[in-house]
């Protein structure tokens, strides 16, 4: 996920992104292989890249402003950040442009980590960012920053998403089919399991359960000598 996004915003400086912003901008990605991060959610619009509620400041040449980000992928690490603003204080909620803004120029400080059910490869953090940048770091093309979203930002992010997650999905299962082809797998399930014919469970029948579970309410005395050489704990 954080590579494709990555990959989303070379692809977005490398087709809109003036000279020499262009030059430079992906020059450390190719010398350095630098991250570059995107900065679009907000408090209050979520994810919604086409809106922006923080605007920026711009005199004599200079682009100001801060940001809080609430979710920035690879915040911690990236080299430089696409932000999306609102292009001023008395803008629409649309007229959204994108700023180039290398790390050494944001001041960013990160607020803290966000635990995403266990996609830790995201390295998603809370974070805030004060601009000051030269005003030929914006990027606004024929069209906007709604061309930038629809053309793509949007597309080129969701089927390289799809894919990356269509790959995951395909190596665990090839994991999974291999691990229960091996023989040796199959003799360790074999080997794991207790088998209860005589307790409160059994009522004659044969039950097998995987190693170390135990059946629930099964007192079974042969079972517990079969698993540990003990009795079962007691069970409600």
């Amino acid at each position: 996920m954080l590579w494709v996004m990555h990959c989303q915003q070379v692809a977005v400086l490398s087709e809109y992104a003036p000279e020499p912003l262009r030059t430079a901008a992906l020059r450390p990605v190719v010398d350095e292989q630098a991250l570059i991060g995107s900065i679009t959610t907000e408090a209050g619009k979520g994810g919604h890249m086409l809106t922006a509620a923080a605007a920026l400041d711009e005199r004599d040449g200079v682009v100001r402003f801060h940001r809080d980000a609430p979710v920035v992928s690879g915040g911690g690490q990236a080299g430089a950040f696409l932000v999306t603003m609102r292009r001023s204080e008395d803008g629409a909620a649309d007229d959204v442009v994108l700023v180039h803004c290398p790390r050494e120029l944001s001041d960013p400080k990160v607020v803290a980590p966000l635990r995403m059910l266990g996609m830790r490869g995201t390295c998603n953090v809370s974070m805030t960012v004060d601009v000051e940048v030269p005003r030929d770091h914006l990027i606004e093309p024929p069209g906007g920053f709604a061309r930038v979203a629809m053309r793509t930002m949007a597309p080129l992010g969701h089927l390289g998403w799809a894919a990356a997650w269509t790959g995951a999905a395909r190596a665990a299962l090839r994991y999974v089919v291999a691990h229960a082809r091996r023989p040796a797998g199959a003799a360790r399930r074999s080997a794991g399991t207790t088998t209860c014919s005589t307790g409160s469970r059994g009522r004659g029948r044969t039950w097998t359960w995987p190693r170390p579970w135990w059946p629930r309410g099964c007192a079974s005395t042969s079972c517990a000598t079969a698993r540990s050489g003990t009795a079962p704990p007691s069970r409600s």
